[in-house]
């Protein structure tokens, strides 16, 4: 989107009668264009006198906009007067530009798509409005002399660290030296995305004005890559300014904080808890494929062996007096099964003496430094009253420099058969076919769209009244952790590659959530088909699937009678049809909004689906909008009758 691409648009306005932003200033016309000359000519409503202007000015507008995202035409040439209408005018007609206004001033925001006709204007919607003017505001305030400070600062500290890094282990300073560096890149990061001047994505407004081809994911950091949609599988939701009563009161009614403690116990010490089973290993919560290998294990001995420091541990202590490893699960592993002699060190380089021993074959020395050897770790009391605060300190553990994903602390937080069970869902054949694969495994996140979808089926969504959308997936999880339900898999080692099952003894309410969750999947595989989860009916294997979409398909589905997923297969054309234009369309038709709040400017059944998801007008919406296209395109009366009773008022 260059600046010729500005003036080709510019031709097209030619003849037609150009509004202004200001309703009490008279339209304009542009007469022509002379590329020779660099200049066109307008002619004003109720006077024939051409009046020439030149590209320079529409091209120091355009500049300011694509550097600014926003731009006031008279500070950006330098004046005021009526005269500078007349070039505001013609760009605010553009079909990527919308008006609105800043201290009592016209500005111009550039979008990233086109958002009205050609020849027509558009200002923000009051909730746009407010989004605009806190980026202005970001925008005004920030310095770059603070940045070059600020990137000074990091440089330095990262050159510290590092040198000293690549010439030997990593001691604790050096890792905490080299954490604050990395912490102060994050904030700084943070400051230029929230000084960029955009409501919309900030990455695809960055592909569009750019010239340059990059290569996807040069940019990104490690946790950003970890959840770009791209390598996830799943899209990523936006987030609307809406805020209702209710989140505000509950946002400013913080908990206590948990009590945390420094702990440096030893090895011996934490082998005598594994020992009496007072250290739970969550052998849910872990994956075979992230089990480590032999020659990784020995490393690890082989660095307690040289006294080098290891990584900080986090466990969780619960009301008995019991720990969760939270973070650290495969080093204390590693060191117990050495200790009990499940394995022999191998391709040590440093100590390669060692080599084939087992722990009873070293001699009494070797045996005492890793039986005395210290760790450094955190003890955090899960059951506390500061449950959110536990979530925000999980979200800032980092393991080997990634941050813990929202399912992976739901599941350090919610260990038992829960977990269990998102995993044998997510190994499911079914669960692979219907989603073609797309879904990685990596950070949970195949558990966490299962859990969305099973949550829905077993709690229902007319009762849900959550602030955050976690405390929802979360009541789920402790539905399914109740000691009265009994899960047991007929072979637990092959419970992430869907060829075991739940055995017969298992409770009804894990039956008949397997039962529902597979039918919902099967349908919408016969209806969708390689186009199933996704917002736009189209075979692009890079079109992500729609976490919403997937949670509203599979769990409306699983409560089709035989008969009713009879007619939606035989008639799916007809269902698609209506399901996509209601999507394109952004449809109104099927359902009404339970807040005034969302009626303001144009939103329906794509809005539900896309922004601020994990709201209850939004979830509403998008359930009953489901139901209602069931209804009106083949006249099919779905029962949506969820398997728990539950409130959470």
């Amino acid at each position: 989107m260059n600046f010729q691409y500005v003036l080709e648009q510019v031709e097209l306005l030619i003849g037609k009668k150009l509004e202004s932003i200001t309703t009490s200033t008279n339209s304009i016309e542009i007469v022509r264009i002379d590329h020779k000359l660099n200049k066109y000519f307008v002619k004003v409503e109720g006077n024939d006198k051409q009046i020439t202007r030149t590209f320079r000015e529409l091209e120091d507008i355009w500049n300011d906009l694509v550097r600014q995202g926003f731009v006031n035409v008279d500070q950006a040439l330098y004046g005021g007067g009526s005269s500078r209408n007349q070039p505001e005018t013609i760009l605010a007609n553009l079909t990527c530009i919308n008006h609105f206004k800043f201290k009592s001033r016209k500005h111009l925001l550039l979008r990233n798509s086109n958002v009205h006709e050609l020849g027509t204007l558009q200002e923000l919607t009051s909730t746009e409005v407010r989004l605009a003017k806190r980026k202005i505001e970001n925008y005004l305030s920030f310095s770059n002399l603070n940045l070059h400070n600020q990137q000074a600062d990091v440089s330095n500290n990262l050159k510290i660290a590092f040198d000293s890094i690549i010439k030997k282990f990593p001691g604790d300073t050096d890792v905490e030296r080299a954490e604050k560096a990395f912490k102060q890149l994050s904030t700084i990061q943070e400051s230029v995305i929230n000084s960029i001047v955009s409501i919309d994505n900030i990455s695809e407004l960055n592909t569009q004005i750019s010239t340059s081809n990059k290569e996807p994911f040069s940019e990104l950091h490690l946790d950003q890559l970890l959840d770009d949609e791209s390598f996830t599988g799943i899209a990523n939701e936006a987030e609307d300014e809406i805020i209702e009563e209710e989140e505000e009161i509950a946002s400013s009614e913080k908990k206590g904080k948990p009590r945390i403690r420094q702990l440096t116990p030893t090895i011996s010490l934490i082998f005598d808890r594994l020992e009496h089973d007072e250290i739970e290993l969550q052998p849910d919560f872990q994956r075979q494929d992230r089990i480590w290998k032999n020659p990784k294990k020995s490393k690890l001995i082989e660095s307690i062996l040289m006294g080098l420091p290891l990584p900080v541990f986090y466990f969780g202590e619960k009301s008995n007096g019991d720990w969760v490893v939270v973070d650290g699960l495969q080093r204390i592993t590693s060191v117990y099964d050495f200790m009990r002699g499940e394995f022999k060190l191998e391709k040590l380089e440093s100590l390669d003496k060692y080599n084939t021993l087992s722990f009873k074959d070293l001699d009494r020395t070797s045996q005492r430094r890793i039986r005395e050897y210290s760790i450094t770790s955190y003890l955090i009391d899960i059951e506390s009253d500061g449950e959110n605060m536990i979530v925000e300190l999980f979200h800032r553990i980092n393991t080997y420099g990634v941050k813990l994903s929202d399912q992976e602390i739901r599941s350090a937080l919610n260990q038992g058969k829960s977990v269990k069970f998102l995993r044998f869902l997510a190994g499911l054949s079914d669960f692979k076919q219907a989603t073609y694969n797309k879904i990685k495994a990596d950070r949970q996140r195949d558990m966490e769209l299962c859990l969305g979808a099973i949550s829905f089926i077993l709690l229902g969504y007319k009762e849900f009244k959550y602030n955050l959308y976690n405390d929802f997936l979360t009541d789920a999880m402790r539905e399914l952790n109740k000691k009265e339900y009994n899960l047991t898999i007929s072979d637990l080692s092959q419970i992430d590659n869907g060829t075991t099952e739940l055995s017969p003894t298992s409770s009804d309410i894990f039956k008949q959530l397997h039962r529902k969750f597979t039918f919902g999947l099967n349908v919408a595989h016969d209806v969708f088909g390689a186009y199933a989860f996704k917002k736009e009916d189209s075979y692009d294997k890079k079109v992500p699937i729609s976490k919403p979409l997937f949670e509203l398909i599979v769990a409306c589905f699983s409560f089709l009678s035989h008969e009713q997923y009879l007619i939606l297969k035989e008639n799916s054309d007809d269902f698609l049809e209506s399901f996509y234009n209601a999507i394109r369309s952004e449809s109104k038709e099927y359902a009404t909004w339970n807040s005034d709040r969302y009626e303001d400017g144009i939103r329906g059944f794509k809005y539900s689906i896309s922004t601020s998801t994990g709201k209850r007008a939004t979830v509403l919406y998008r359930f009953d909008s489901m139901i209602g296209i069931l209804k009106n395109s083949l006249n099919i009366e779905l029962k949506f009758n969820p398997l728990v009773t539950k409130t959470n008022d």
